[in-house]
């Protein structure tokens, strides 16, 4: 067990670009040093998106540019061997082989991560490599419930396996769009194939039958998204979707929105829900990774298989008929994320785990 003291802490990262594990990583090291603690960040992809914003958070922060497993463990190595780091923790389920090992050459602890569902990260790394991660690391810190429990069964995990709830920072107050009908929609998502896009177009065309007023914004970018484009024109709605591309001002795509969708087949927990959540929108989402405990089963938001014709009806005819109620899901939304998901819950949250190493 680490005793009470301020923690030097060495992270690794795969990539500073602008995604959702990167985010968590701000939040994360945001707490961390408002408390004291001394961080050190190295990162080994050029994208950079996030490195700013951290380093304005006073952290050291270097980039090594080598692509070999061997070469990127003698370089951290001679660069942080004298600074004696309490623990070397990654920031992506990538590195866990990079700070298991580094931890045992430098005589830390170690802290490794799942950020998705579990199953598709075990299939991304040799297994050799992967099962000597488990044996050497301390412990390895999850974001879904879900995926502790896929991960249980594994033997050089057991006792290791530690829930670190996403956070958002949540507004002070919100307002509720009186509409008399749903027409804003929005989806924030990487345009690939595991996060289904095409799925919310399907939907957006059945749901414009009800109400030939609804309109979709799609934030976020990527390689489908040509592919896209001409779904949206083969279901005559591409009048109706605008695909925005990569955003800043997100807060006032959410702010504008009645209600949000999330199609994806594969997440940990998906920040995009929290966020929505935290601007008490209604949610429409895919039963996937935590999104349903997020929603509780229902409570605070629809959860719907996107596959299921009949399915996506009955969605489309509560959102044209139920208006009043599914708003009181948003209000619902915002008191489970303020109760649960707040900033302000991290570090009580994370200095638990380091205690426990």
């Amino acid at each position: 067990m680490i005793p009470e003291k301020k923690l030097k802490i060495c992270f690794l990262a795969a990539t500073l670009g602008k995604g959702g594990a990167e985010k968590q990583a701000y939040y994360l090291m945001k707490t961390l040093t408002e408390n004291g603690h001394q961080l050190r960040l190295i990162y080994f992809e050029p994208e950079d998106w996030w490195k700013t914003p951290m380093q304005g958070l006073g952290v050291d922060i270097v980039r090594i540019a080598d692509s070999s497993k061997r070469g990127r463990i003698k370089k951290v190595y001679r660069l942080i061997k004298k600074e004696k780091f309490d623990i070397i923790q990654a920031l992506h389920y990538h590195m866990n082989p990079y700070v298991a090992v580094l931890a045992l050459m430098l005589g830390a602890k170690s802290v490794g991560a799942f950020r998705g569902d579990g199953e598709r990260e075990l299939l991304t790394v040799n297994k050799h490599i992967r099962n000597l991660a488990f044996r050497l690391g301390s412990a390895f810190i999850c974001n879904s419930r879900s995926t502790i429990k896929k991960l249980s069964a594994i033997r050089n995990l057991t006792g290791k396996l530690h829930y670190l709830p996403n956070v958002v920072e949540v507004p002070g107050a919100i307002s509720i769009n009186e509409h008399d009908l749903p027409t804003r929609f929005l989806a924030v998502n990487s345009l690939v194939g595991l996060k289904r896009v095409d799925r919310i177009l399907n939907f957006i065309a059945r749901y414009k039958k009800h109400n030939p007023l609804a309109t979709l914004k799609i934030l976020g970018d990527g390689p489908m998204r040509g592919e896209l484009e001409s779904i949206a024109e083969a279901l005559e709605i591409n009048e109706q979707v605008t695909l925005e591309g990569q955003v800043d001002n997100v807060a006032d795509y959410y702010q504008e929105a009645d209600v949000f969708l999330l199609a994806s087949e594969s997440e940990g927990t998906p920040n995009v829900i929290l966020e929505a959540m935290s601007y008490g929108k209604v949610v429409v989402s895919s039963k996937v990774g935590e999104a349903a405990h997020l929603l509780r089963e229902g409570e605070c938001g629809l959860l719907v298989d996107f596959d299921n014709d009949q399915d996506l009806e009955n969605i489309c005819a509560r959102l044209s008929t139920d208006w009043p109620e599914l708003k009181r899901k948003g209000l619902q939304a915002y008191n489970q994320v303020q109760q649960h998901h707040g900033y302000s819950h991290l570090y009580t949250n994370i200095n638990r785990i380091y205690r426990e190493l």
